[in-house]
């Protein structure tokens, strides 16, 4: 399939462009790893998949997501490195001189931005996104495809990877936990019976209390970690950097502090090509 659109995970992947076992300095010992694998893997796949548009999505740093607010166990956040924080606010700002489109959305996750702009492609232009989140795969249908890894997830994929179809992924995971979101699962519920409930009963809600072990604790424990692992498809999305608006960056001085010559001439020559269309 030939992907009119690319939606990339900006901090999943600006998280595995920095987890390397290895660190890229400057002459100055300024760590540029992130920036450099970052555009490094983005320019990979706008060769190879030559998308006509490319959004990059991020989370809502400064307002607690609203799963947080729910549930105060909710995916733990780890204090992030300082070089980390400011490469990832050079990757958004030489982004915006790309002209590429950066969404985020207030209380919300970089997921929940995905599954708006999926839900606003009243058109089913073929769509890509790029990411290995779990609950990601309730997006999957004919049009939307995801790239986890090197593999992209079609419907019969999401379906021979997990035993369940994309619309039942939520209540799979509610099933089984993630410990990606640190979500526990209910109580003697593994992989193979979330999958054979489901198969039986096609939803969480039409499962009957005797199937738990629990009874009808364990069903509103299920039913309580379905709204955590249900995406919003109706995020309130903003610009990271709004179209319209100047922005007064000094993209030289990113260059010479990270020392990033070559992905500058990559930048600059997406930009110039950009144009010319």
């Amino acid at each position: 399939m030939t992907y009119k659109n690319l939606i990339i995970d900006g901090p999943y992947l600006a998280h595995r462009s920095m987890s390397v076992p290895f660190h890229l300095k400057t002459t100055k010992n300024v760590d540029s790893t992130c920036i450099h694998l970052f555009f490094k893997s983005l320019f990979a796949m706008l060769k190879h998949y030559n998308p006509e548009k490319t959004i990059v999505t991020w989370e809502s740093h400064g307002t607690p997501s609203w799963r947080r607010t729910m549930c105060n166990t909710y995916k733990p956040t780890k204090p992030l490195n300082n070089g980390y924080i400011q490469q990832q606010r050079a990757i958004q700002k030489l982004l915006y001189y790309m002209d590429i489109p950066q969404a985020y959305a207030p209380c919300n996750e970089a997921d929940d931005v995905i599954a708006t702009l999926i839900n606003s492609n009243e058109d089913n232009h073929p769509t890509l996104i790029f990411t290995v989140d779990k609950d990601i795969m309730q997006l999957v249908n004919e049009y939307t495809h995801v790239l986890c890894k090197k593999d992209i997830l079609t419907c019969e994929d999401v379906y021979d990877k997990f035993g369940v179809y994309p619309y039942q992924i939520p209540d799979y995971l509610a099933l089984l936990g993630d410990k990606a979101d640190n979500i526990e699962g209910v109580h003697g519920i593994g992989k193979v019976k979330a999958k054979n409930l489901l198969m039986k009963y096609e939803y969480l809600e039409y499962i009957p209390y005797t199937e738990f072990s629990n009874g009808e604790d364990d069903f509103k424990k299920a039913m309580f970690n379905k709204k955590l692992t249900t995406l919003n498809y109706e995020a309130n999305i903003k610009e990271v950097f709004p179209t319209g608006h100047k922005q007064d960056i000094n993209f030289k001085e990113i260059f010479e502090k990270y020392e990033i010559h070559q992905i500058a001439d990559n930048i600059r020559r997406y930009k110039n090509e950009l144009q010319q269309m």
